[in-house]
């Protein structure tokens, strides 16, 4: 020790200054630490790669609309918005947007990108969607919204219905893997402190399993007014073998609110991304037939 200290130049007055290690490492900590100072070292290179190759991929291969302007054409009959999930990029909607554009041309049909890919807060990732939203149902008076949500797109879609009802709209979120009441895969890399290397502390908090921000806005969910005359409508997908969302229930909240119908398919044999194309058709048939029998008068 004594060398050690002698190479680093540490004295004092009284001569060596003591070199203390106040948290000795095992063999087991030294190759677990040595492997996180890695990945903390590549993680910022490799997200700014990622994001470049995602924006320049979703730009080249998305077929969807992904404006967030407010601009609506005149007479058009309804409002679709696709949102995709953390780190996910609007071309996972692609089928989706053909599909819905075929089905109801007469609609306005946007799948703009989220924020920061979703690593953020719940409410930063909503608030352009938000924004959009609001300003379609005041400039387009009697229109519905289909609110469309892939895993923590669905959250956001949520988020977006519940703050809104205080607005005399009729409003339906279809929900595909939706992290609702948070995954254990967070909770498993939060363990094992690797969370903060792949995802913003929010996320931690807000999408581990059970965690109190779940549970308070689940409790949104079910308890927060909805306007006199408004319909709310809920349809929840999930599949078993979801790797993301576990338990796979975690995907399918129970609905208490007197106000609103929900409504529950699970699926089997279909992944997490996988299950948005397996039920592309049945579930953008689904929401134009709603979107279509549901326009009120302002």
């Amino acid at each position: 020790m004594k060398k050690l200290e002698e190479s680093f130049g540490l004295t004092s007055q009284k001569g060596i200054l003591p070199f203390v290690d106040d948290h000795p490492e095992t063999w087991l900590h030294s190759i677990k630490n040595r492997a996180l100072a890695i990945v903390r070292e590549v993680r910022p290179l490799f997200l700014e790669n990622l994001n470049k190759g995602l924006r320049l991929m979703s730009k080249n291969m998305c077929v969807c609309n992904t404006s967030f302007d407010h601009e609506w054409r005149a007479n058009n009959e309804g409002l679709y918005l696709l949102i995709h999930g953390l780190l996910g990029q609007p071309l996972i909607w692609n089928c989706h947007y053909q599909k819905l554009k075929n089905l109801h041309p007469e609609a306005e049909i946007r799948a703009p990108a989220v924020p920061s890919t979703g690593n953020c807060s719940l409410e930063e990732a909503a608030a352009p969607f938000l924004a959009l939203v609001r300003d379609y149902v005041d400039k387009n008076p009697g229109n519905p919204v289909c609110l469309i949500g892939h895993s923590n797109g669905s959250r956001i879609a949520s988020y977006i219905e519940v703050l809104l009802r205080e607005r005399n709209v009729n409003i339906m979120v279809s929900s595909v893997s939706g992290i609702y009441q948070g995954t254990s895969v967070i909770n498993r890399l939060a363990h094992y402190h690797i969370a903060s290397c792949f995802l913003d502390q929010k996320v931690v908090e807000e999408m581990s399993y059970k965690s109190a921000y779940s549970r308070f806005f689940l409790g949104s969910m079910n308890t927060t007014h909805i306007k006199d005359g408004s319909l709310r409508v809920y349809h929840f997908y999930t599949t078993r073998q979801d790797a993301a969302v576990e338990p796979y229930t975690a995907a399918c909240p129970m609905m208490t609110h007197p106000l609103c119908t929900s409504q529950y398919t699970i699926l089997s044999g279909y992944g997490h991304n996988g299950l948005v194309r397996r039920i592309c058709d049945e579930q953008s048939e689904e929401c134009v037939n709603w979107v279509k029998n549901h326009r009120s008068k302002p």
